[in-house]
């Protein structure tokens, strides 16, 4: 029997042994309902008080059973409680060595560091496109929705060095800051920077003046909420065209044409293949926007002559479906 719904029958059954008790000593000694309850609690208990009313031969009968009685009772509620307890130690211990293997396992994964509203969006993003994440938070409310998203939950502080690593840092491939103060961000950042220099990170700012701060830290990609938000009303207004297509690209939850960064590996039958010659617009219907080559400089509007190499990675915009199938083309599993 599950050991909970056995300790909520413990409550019922400690509630029918009292009524007995106080019935009993009532019905058998004659006396009130309040000494019958009195001498109930005292002989379950086993306080060693005296007697409150002289018992007659039936009644100390009647106490022997409900001493025995009782006592098994109280025995067996404390036996039920203390298995509870350290079942739920165990199990938690357990899931968090299960879950340390887990993290240990992965590679080039993802750390969200805060739940927040805008924490949320996120990886609900990254989940759409499949991606590995953690998400460290101090807030477990959120816990189980996570792991019913197959999301990784960690419930600690970003900013202490421990709970990073725990998340997987140095084999992750980027860092994600997402907090409630920039100074908490900057403390993230320095901390993730130090203990492992090569990952990517990416902060939110909330002060407009913070973005410097957060760049300094070692933060690779500072993005401003306010600032992006008030760009994209003021191009809603005088760019109108423009901006319905670009929100139709990046936010609209329905959409199906995206813009996409897909690396090309040397496994791929584009690669040393020009722009012209590979025929992703004739079988793909996609648009290359831009070239991110290996060394991180980016080509706008490529020549149709440009030759792509291994470690680019080619920006393009189409609809979701041949954007998946371009990224299986140029980096084969």
């Amino acid at each position: 029997m599950n050991l909970i719904r056995l300790a909520k029958n413990l409550i019922p059954l400690g509630i029918l042994i009292m009524l007995m008790g106080t019935l009993g000593f009532k019905l058998i000694e004659g006396v009130s309902v309040f000494d019958a309850f009195y001498m109930t609690i005292i002989t379950i208990t086993t306080v060693g008080y005296g007697e409150v009313f002289p018992l007659s031969k039936i009644g100390r009968i009647f106490a022997i059973f409900l001493i025995v009685g009782g006592t098994s009772y109280i025995l067996f509620s404390v036996s039920i409680v203390t298995q509870i307890a350290i079942e739920g130690r165990l199990r938690n211990l357990l899931g968090r060595r299960r879950l340390n293997m887990e993290i240990r396992k992965m590679r080039n994964h993802y750390i969200l560091c805060g739940y927040g509203r805008m924490g949320k969006v996120i990886a609900k993003e990254l989940r759409e496109k499949k991606a590995r994440l953690v998400v460290i938070d101090r807030d477990v409310d959120d816990a189980q929705q996570l792991e019913e998203m197959g999301v990784i939950f960690i419930h600690g502080n970003a900013t202490d060095e421990d709970v990073l690593l725990d998340a997987g840092l140095k084999n992750a491939k980027a860092l994600i800051i997402s907090l409630s103060t920039d100074a908490d961000a900057v403390f993230c950042a320095l901390m993730a920077r130090d203990l492992c220099p090569g990952i990517e990170i990416v902060a939110r700012a909330i002060e407009s003046g913070s973005s410097r701060r957060l760049k300094a830290a070692g933060v690779t990609h500072v993005v401003s909420p306010y600032a992006t938000v008030g760009r994209s009303m003021a191009n809603s207004i005088l760019r109108p065209e423009i901006y319905d297509i670009l929100d139709g690209v990046f936010q609209d939850e329905k959409r199906t044409i995206r813009m996409e960064g897909s690396p090309v590996s040397e496994a791929s039958e584009l690669s040393g293949v020009s722009l012209r010659q590979a025929p992703i617009r004739q079988r793909l219907g996609l648009i290359i926007i831009g070239v991110k080559l290996k060394n991180g400089e980016m080509i706008f509007n490529p020549s149709p002559d440009y030759v792509i190499q291994p470690g680019d990675t080619l920006i393009s915009m189409g609809e979701v479906e041949n954007l998946e199938k371009l990224a299986d083309w140029l980096n084969p599993r």
